[in-house]
């Protein structure tokens, strides 16, 4: 199965960045082999919860960021999300 990487900090999460500090990125990456998994579902559904948009950055051409998309979108609908 093809293993879907998703950088959760850029996806869900806001980050402030300042001026002479560094990030640790770590912190905001999360690997998944299914997108049905428990442990990311029930952190997309929290972040989703307390988020009102949702931002996706990708690579033209890449079928899994529309996988993505998907996923988002379902889990968003309950807390209100109505559009892509």
């Amino acid at each position: 199965m093809k293993q879907i990487r998703l950088t959760v900090g850029l996806l869900l999460c806001t980050i402030f960045l300042f001026a002479q500090e560094t990030t640790d990125w770590s912190d905001f990456y999360f690997e998944v082999d299914d997108l049905n998994e428990k442990a990311f579902v029930d952190l997309a559904k929290d972040k989703l919860k307390n988020s009102q948009f949702v931002m996706v950055g990708e690579q033209h051409g890449i079928q899994e960021v529309a996988e993505v998309t998907d996923v988002f979108y379902q889990l968003g609908q309950p807390e209100g999300y109505r559009y892509l």
